[in-house]
């Protein structure tokens, strides 16, 4: 069965002029045959008369991509993609040719061979939306091909080797289409069938909603309406009191055909009778006889319609329209536009809610054929579609979607392997709440998010997932529960914190974007030597986040000395330097209400000593007084007791005088001090000194600033350090 809606017939009549002879058949070529057959979507006849051509001219590649095609539309995809390759080596390949073979390769399940023609076909075609769609779902395809038990999926026991789909709920059961033998005396094929003994599709009624419940199908007509149309599928309104259906274009009790020997299909409306039988059957004020509408799925209060069409002036295929019945008058279609069409097929609408679109569609990114797709309306207009993925979806046409008020439990259809017939219809039960989106910067998707989801009642951390290529995340979550949803990465704020609320919540899919905010808060500073002043590399930054009690460290080995720390705005935050030989600095910092700033703080470490001392001078004096003398007399003799220490000497200035003449006052303070060590026994080679002249004052007292005298004198020294 061909599902790309809206399947145009080329019904009983034509039948009988195609096995007449006359005139026009009689100067037809075998190729100008099979391309009649095949406009009409009677694949099978085109396909026999094409293999019969090719056996003539075995080189014809306009022969072969036609069988390809045929295949393609008979749905046997080893057989297309086995032609297809042979049609992709030619000199001259149809840039359509390059699309149609990457759909099939999809169907066979080649995903990485498929993106590559998908490529193919953009550079043939940059403007392809559908290609470019495609490869993007294919970059993610392991986000939807996992076959869990996020549905619970079981077919039916009432399908048959012949095509069931389009199952709708009504009253205590279901109404669906099928093509099934009704072992009628008098047969009617239709001229598009895939298969020999596929029958015209009639509406059937089952009793039963779930698995184990059905009993058996039984037809589901009167008088108005016969078997030797399409009927089908049927949905339901107003309390199950009326119908909405699919049947071929009829005008009184026989076909009407466009000006191509076409009979398009149209949607009739009927009141339903407590016996089941449809009565006051009309048309839709808006059926064509030159395209076809069909798909019905109507609000529960009657007031809006959704189908399929394929009305000149659409994205392309069939597309999904609306109408409104106002006062007992529908208004002029409406189409949901390129949200949602697109230059494929979309069909088979089913209106959850006012805000709640599921389709079919083979336009946008899917497994492979047509997948269920869901879109939601936002300020008056639907978004882009979400693919459930698997196992709801398949490599194959998944369509036909319909479900409870609950959206917990419902119906596809699905031409997948396993089943009976051509298309079979599944039961499946939703067991969780569905969350997929982008994590992004300035509209800008990054991957490697870490997004973290929490029970909202305890905040147990019940599971992460990290975003993938393009950003791309997929989360499922339990029902009727509470989750807080927070992402995170380095070099990035994490985003703020998110209630998804799966209360009541039935088949859907949020779509979220979490916006992330690069990190551009940082402790910046050099980190430099106290007995030096030169700038030390080698630093390990230990950095606690106090407020989260989270921890990094960070190794700093560049030869400039310099340390960048990125912090997170509202946090305090504890760094320690350390190096092995040096004393370790602690710095603590609270960013509450910072952003965007570089906080500057430079770093001294200390080495380590086993002794240090501090002696004073007087003003302007580099002698050693009396007291210093006496004070100096134990480090003397434990630099005698061990040769293998050397002595450091700093020598400091306060700030009155010059800069200049306190450096060379510091000097020479650190040069008495170290002849007085030499003085003593203690050799040259074991001594380091130095003046620092007034830049490191221990207080506030720098140039310019007043201090009395006792003040000025702490600064007035020379400190001492034995070390290894």
């Amino acid at each position: 069965m061909k599902k790309n809606l809206l399947i145009l017939l080329f019904l009983l009549p034509v039948l009988g002029w195609t096995q007449s002879t006359n005139v026009s058949t009689l100067f037809h070529n075998r190729i100008k045959k099979a391309d009649i057959y095949f406009n009409h979507y009677a694949y099978q006849n085109a396909l026999h008369l094409y293999l019969h051509a090719l056996d003539k001219d075995p080189k014809n590649t306009y022969v072969m991509e036609q069988i390809a095609e045929c295949y393609f539309k008979l749905h046997d995809p080893i057989e297309a993609e086995k032609w297809f390759r042979i049609i992709i080596e030619a000199p001259v390949v149809e840039k359509n040719t390059k699309f149609e073979f990457a759909e099939v390769l999809c169907i066979n399940g080649n995903y990485e061979e498929a993106k590559q023609w998908y490529a193919e076909a953009i550079k043939d075609n940059p403007d392809n939306q559908m290609a470019k769609d495609k490869l993007h779902f294919l970059n993610n395809i392991g986000y939807y091909e996992a076959d869990s038990l996020e549905f619970l999926i079981s077919p039916v026991e009432f399908n048959t080797n012949h095509a069931e789909y389009g199952a709708h709920m009504f009253r205590d059961g279901i109404v669906f289409a099928s093509s099934r033998d009704l072992s009628w005396f008098i047969k009617h094929r239709p001229f598009d069938a895939a298969e020999q003994d596929e029958s015209l599709l009639n509406l059937f009624y089952v009793k039963g909603k779930s698995i184990g419940e059905f009993g058996q199908a039984q037809l589901l007509h009167n008088e108005k309406m016969k078997a030797i149309l399409h009927e089908g599928p049927m949905a339901f309104y107003d309390g199950d009191k009326k119908a909405a259906f699919t049947r071929t274009n009829l005008r009184g009790v026989k076909l009407d055909y466009d000006e191509n020997k076409k009979a398009h299909l149209q949607i009739y409306f009927a009141d339903i009778s407590p016996e089941r039988e449809l009565v006051n059957l009309k048309e839709f004020a808006h059926n064509s006889d030159d395209y076809s509408i069909g798909h019905p799925s109507v609000t529960p209060d009657g007031k809006t319609m959704y189908f399929s069409s394929t009305a000149p002036g659409g994205m392309g295929g069939s597309d999904i329209y609306y109408s409104n019945n106002i006062n007992g008058n529908w208004t002029v279609p409406v189409n949901l536009g390129s949200n949602v069409n697109t230059q494929g097929d979309e069909s088979f609408p089913f209106i959850a809610n006012d805000s709640t679109l599921f389709f079919s569609s083979n336009g946008h990114g899917s497994l492979g054929g047509l997948d269920i797709m869901v879109s939601y309306r936002r300020n008056g207009e639907f978004s882009k579609p979400e693919n459930f993925g698997a196992p709801l979806n398949s490599r194959f046409d998944d369509f036909s979607f319909q479900a409870d008020a609950q959206l917990r439990s419902g119906f596809i259809s699905s031409n997948r392997p396993g089943g009976k017939g051509l298309d079979d219809i599944y039961y499946f039960l939703v067991t969780n709440f569905f969350v997929k989106g982008h994590t992004v910067v300035n509209n800008e998707r990054i991957p490697g998010v870490k997004i973290s989801i929490s029970d909202a009642e305890n905040g147990n951390l019940v599971n992460t997932v990290t975003s993938g290529k393009d950003g791309f995340f997929d989360i499922t979550l339990p029902f009727d529960k509470k989750f807080y949803l927070v992402g995170e990465r380095d070099g990035f704020e994490p985003s703020e914190k998110i209630l998804i609320n799966t209360f009541g919540r039935g088949l859907n899919i949020d779509s979220l974007n979490f916006a992330m905010e690069r990190i551009n808060l940082f402790a910046k500073g050099k980190i430099y030597s106290k007995e030096t002043q030169d700038v030390i590399s080698g630093v390990t930054l230990t950095a606690l986040n106090v407020t989260d009690n989270k921890q990094v460290q960070i190794q700093f080995d560049d030869a400039g000395g310099a340390y960048s720390f990125a912090m997170l705005t509202n946090k305090k935050y504890r760094l320690e330097f350390s190096k092995p030989g040096y004393i370790s600095e602690v710095l603590e910092i609270n960013t509450t209400g910072l952003k965007n700033k570089s906080l500057l703080n430079d770093v001294v470490l200390e080495e380590q000593f086993e002794k240090n001392l501090v002696i004073n001078f007087l003003y302007n004096s580099a002698e050693l007084s009396a007291a210093s003398l006496t004070s100096l007399k134990p480090f003397i003799d434990y630099m005698k007791r061990h040769p293998e220490y050397s002595l450091n000497i700093a020598a400091h200035a306060d700030s009155r005088g010059t800069v200049e003449y306190n450096l060379k006052l510091s000097n020479r303070r650190a040069s008495n001090t170290k002849d007085y060590f030499v003085s003593q026994g203690i050799s040259e080679k074991r001594i380091s000194w130095i003046g620092f002249g007034e830049s490191l004052a221990i207080n506030r007292c720098s140039e310019g600033v007043e201090c009395p005298e006792e003040d000025h004198s702490l600064n007035r020294r020379a400190e001492l350090k034995i070390q290894k």
